[in-house]
């Protein structure tokens, strides 16, 4: 069970923000990325994440590994759906949410590993608040029904959505973003020093699974080293560095609703944890196809048409149940 918490759920191939205050700088031999040139044109596209109540997104998410390691290789593919229901909104605009998931796939060497993971959930669940950009606010976010593994998924829904920029971009506008903002967004390791570059660039509006949506490329590089990284469900921390460089596309729909993400890394690990020596190295690929689920209308909810606080939350009240 270790290896599947620490090469699959967490996603070894990634890492949370770097302790405040720490610079942020190009990463050396070669694990760089340049900014890319940038040319605006025409109208400026404010871009946002839609969390009005009675809105729902479904996000359907497949992660695949095949890495190399000194004790031979290691693939994964998992698969899970994951719905992202509204249910009410406060009045600093940060809104409640709840996040019902289910397991598709999971398999480690070829070995499926559905039914064992399927055997330790039972309806689960995520509970957060969200603010307007999509981020979960610290210590919001709480697990139901999911046994063991609720350390591990609450780490990696900290960061769902793909980063929007938070002012209007015009078609062929490139920016550079906090490197942690794409980083966190791929697993959760804390602690050490995280050093790298991440850009976005608004490559065109187009078509996407039938709607307008803005084509945003990112890519980011990225070392993360130090004497105490923290990987939960590891059982100890470890000594090292992680490499990772990466860029992918998103389609992120002007309505709100991300349609399409693809994003895919090149990583290179060395660390010492446990008093085992263990390198890493290898490619890995995450896809999200999304879009608007219906839900609910909370006026149409009986008991909901006031928005009172605490609707949708409390038992009774109806408003987080499905129809």
């Amino acid at each position: 069970m270790r290896i599947l918490t620490l090469l699959c759920l967490l996603g070894v191939f990634a890492l949370a923000a770097p302790p405040e205050g720490e610079p942020t700088t190009p990463a050396a031999d070669g694990w760089t990325v340049e900014k890319p040139a940038s040319d605006p044109q025409g109208e400026a596209f404010a871009l946002k994440i839609a969390l009005e109540p009675g809105m729902a997104h479904k996000l359907d998410a497949t992660i695949v590994q095949e890495l190399k390691t000194n004790m031979g290789p290691n693939s994964m593919a998992m698969g899970l759906t994951l719905w992202v229901r509204v249910l009410r909104k406060s009045e600093k605009g940060e809104a409640d949410v709840e996040m019902p998931l289910k397991f598709n796939k999971l398999s480690v060497n070829g070995m499926d590993m559905l039914a064992m993971v399927a055997g330790m959930l039972n309806n689960p669940k995520l509970f957060a608040r969200m603010d307007a950009r999509g981020e979960v606010v610290p210590g919001t976010l709480k697990a139901e029904g999911m046994g063991q593994l609720a350390a591990q998924m609450e780490g990696q829904i900290a960061s769902l959505f793909s980063y929007l920029p938070p002012n209007p971009v015009k078609v062929g506008e490139a920016w550079e973003i906090p490197v942690e903002a794409l980083a966190k967004s791929m697993g959760t390791i804390k602690g050490g020093k995280l050093e790298g570059k991440a850009y976005q660039t608004l490559v065109a509006i187009e078509e996407k699974n039938g709607a307008r949506c803005a084509r945003i490329k990112s890519i980011v590089a990225f070392t993360l080293s130090g004497d105490n990284l923290e990987m939960p469900g590891a059982g100890g921390a470890a000594k090292g560095t992680i490499h990772a460089k990466g860029e992918g596309v998103t389609f992120h729909g002007l309505d709100g609703y991300t349609r399409a993400t693809e994003m895919t890394m090149q990583m290179k690990m060395e660390l010492n944890t446990m008093g085992m020596d263990l390198t890493i190295e290898g490619p890995a690929k995450i896809t999200i196809v999304g879009g608007p689920e219906p839900f609910f209308t909370i006026a149409e909810k009986e008991g909901c048409g006031d928005k009172k606080e605490g609707c949708g939350g409390k038992e009774g009240c109806g408003c987080g149940d499905d129809e």
